[in-house]
């Protein structure tokens, strides 16, 4: 069995899998988006399906974390980065790793932000009020 990190990697890289972003460093977190996907998706979010006890924050700054909770909603572990939108994808810099991943977003809702993965994967998130 991997350990927790190793686990958290394998699924944080499977969420964000795609091209590599020449964006390393990015301070801002709009990079070249549309001031509102970037806006729209400042906030805390709570994965749906799969990813079920996972949460992702995007702050205004630019600065991301993932939170993995237990099945009691206690927070075992946490990820931070930064990040940065263009058009409708959103490049994540983890800190601690050093990886770079993008997403692409499919629907981007007041409450639901959907985005796929390069395999076609579906990530469905549910936005925490």
């Amino acid at each position: 069995m991997w350990d927790m990190r190793t686990q958290y990697v394998i699924i944080h890289l499977a969420l964000l899998t795609g091209a590599t972003s020449v964006c390393i460093g990015c301070s801002n977190y709009r990079g070249g988006a549309d001031p509102s996907v970037a806006e729209k998706i400042v906030g805390r979010w709570k994965a749906r399906g799969g990813l079920f006890g996972r949460t992702y924050e995007f702050s205004e700054n630019g600065k991301y974390r993932t939170v993995i909770l237990s099945p009691d909603g206690v927070e075992m572990e946490a990820f931070s980065g930064t990040f940065s939108v263009t058009g409708e994808t959103i490049t994540v810099r983890l800190e601690l790793e050093n990886i770079i991943q993008t997403v692409r977003i499919t629907h981007l809702g007041d409450d639901e932000l959907t985005a796929l993965h390069e395999d076609g994967t579906k990530i469905e998130l549910k936005r925490v009020k």
